[in-house]
C-alpha cells in the first residue's frame, strides 16, 4: 500500500556502509565486512531508472539534486554529507584511498567493534505464543506473551488473500491485548513444556521478574500479577 509519508523518526539502528557490525539480518554470521573500495555514495528519496543509475556512474557529471538526501564523495577523507541535509556520518575501520574520481574509502573486510558470533542452540522448540517477556528461575524458564495466530511465511506469500488479511487483523488485536496471553513454564535443560497457564492480559515488554519463589508480571492492562506455586 502507498505510505502516507516518511517515518517520523530515525530508525534505532543507523545505516551502515561497508560493514554490518550490529546484528545479523540475513543468513550470515555477524559482523559482515566488505573488502574493497566504496566511493560516491548517494541516497535518494525517489526512484532512479536504470539509465539514471548509469548516468550517475559518470563521475564527471553534476550531482542530481532532485530527491537527494545524502551524498558522500569521501574526497575530504570523512563522511560529511554534501547534500546540504546534514546527515553526516563517521568513519570507523576504513582509510582514504584513491578512487575513480578523487578519494574513496578502503575497507579491509575485517570485523568491526563486535566480534563474530554464531549462536549454538542446546535445543529448539516452537511455542504457541509471541514471546514478550522471559525470566530464568533456577532450572525453569518462564515465557509469556500473546498467542501466535499467524504463519508469517505463508502470510507473506498470500498477503492479498482475504482469510490471511483476517488472520493478520486478529494477530494485531492479540498484540494489543484483546485475546489474553499464555504463560509457559519450560525446562531450561531440554525445552520440555512443564506447565501452561492462561493470562487475562499480555505482559508489557520484558515485564516479568522472579523473586522469593514468586513470579511477578506487569501486564498491558495496567495490572501487576503475582503468581506463586501451589503447596
Amino acid at each position: 500500500a502507498k505510505a502516507s509519508g516518511l517515518i517520523p523518526k530515525d530508525p534505532a539502528e543507523a545505516m551502515q556502509i561497508g560493514d554490518d557490525d550490529g546484528s545479523s539480518v540475513g543468513d550470515y554470521t555477524s559482523p559482515f565486512g566488505f573488502r574493497g573500495l566504496i566511493d560516491e555514495v548517494k541516497v535518494y528519496h525517489r526512484t532512479l531508472s536504470a539509465a539514471q543509475v548509469k548516468e550517475h556512474a559518470e563521475v564527471s557529471r553534476p550531482i542530481d539534486q532532485e530527491g537527494l538526501v545524502f551524498c558522500c564523495s569521501f574526497d575530504r577523507g570523512n563522511a560529511i554529507d554534501e547534500s546540504g541535509n546534514r546527515n553526516h556520518g563517521k568513519i570507523e575501520g576504513a582509510v582514504p584511498a584513491k578512487g575513480q574520481a578523487g578519494q574513496a574509502m578502503k575497507f579491509t573486510g575485517s570485523a568491526g567493534s563486535v566480534p563474530g558470533f554464531e549462536v549454538q542452540h542446546a535445543w529448539t522448540q516452537d511455542i504457541p505464543l509471541l514471546a514478550r517477556a522471559m525470566v530464568l528461575a533456577g532450572g525453569m524458564l518462564f515465557v509469556a506473551g500473546p498467542p501466535d495466530l499467524v504463519d508469517e511465511a505463508q502470510a507473506f506469500r498470500q498477503i492479498n488473500d482475504p482469510k490471511v488479511r483476517r488472520s493478520l487483523a486478529e494477530q494485531a488485536a492479540a498484540l494489543e491485548g484483546d485475546k489474553g496471553a499464555l504463560l509457559l513454564a519450560v525446562s531450561a535443560a531440554d525445552g520440555k513444556t512443564l506447565a501452561q497457564y492462561d493470562l487475562e492480559s499480555p505482559p508489557v515488554f520484558d515485564g516479568m521478574a522472579a523473586a522469593t519463589g514468586r513470579l511477578y508480571i506487569s501486564t498491558v492492562n495496567g495490572q501487576v500479577v503475582c503468581l506463586k506455586p501451589d503447596k
